[in-house]
């Protein structure tokens, strides 16, 4: 076996077992800002059965841990989903390596049960 394909084969190895091995979505992100936990928060959509043609608007927020600390810029993220059929939003708050820390509906859509938590 030639020695390019050899390498080949190892490159190819590393790649496949590199998210593989993490076993979790977030492994795979480098999140830099609220927006790039999007693909965690498209998973949590599906986890809760949300309807995705009621879905009006999705915002993304950085929260800040420690405002006014000049020391350590520690924030979390959170997404607000917005719907149709509801007045409120469904929540979905994280860490800053987009790891869910809780989801839960706020207003009418709490209220009527809209989306499971």
């Amino acid at each position: 076996m030639s020695r390019l394909k050899i390498l080949m084969l190892c490159a190819l190895g590393m790649m496949l077992t590199g998210p593989a091995a993490a076993q979790s979505l977030q492994s795979t992100i480098s999140a830099f800002e609220a927006s790039d936990c999007a693909p965690v928060v498209d998973h949590v959509i599906d986890k809760h059965s949300i309807d995705r043609s009621d879905i009006v608007k999705i915002e993304y927020l950085t929260i800040q841990i420690n405002p006014g600390d000049d020391f350590a810029e520690e924030y979390d993220y959170e997404s607000w989903i917005s719907f149709g059929s509801c007045k409120g939003n469904f929540v979905i708050s994280m860490d800053r390596a987009c790891f869910v820390k809780q989801s839960y509906a706020t207003h009418e859509c709490n209220q009527k049960g809209v989306y499971d938590q």
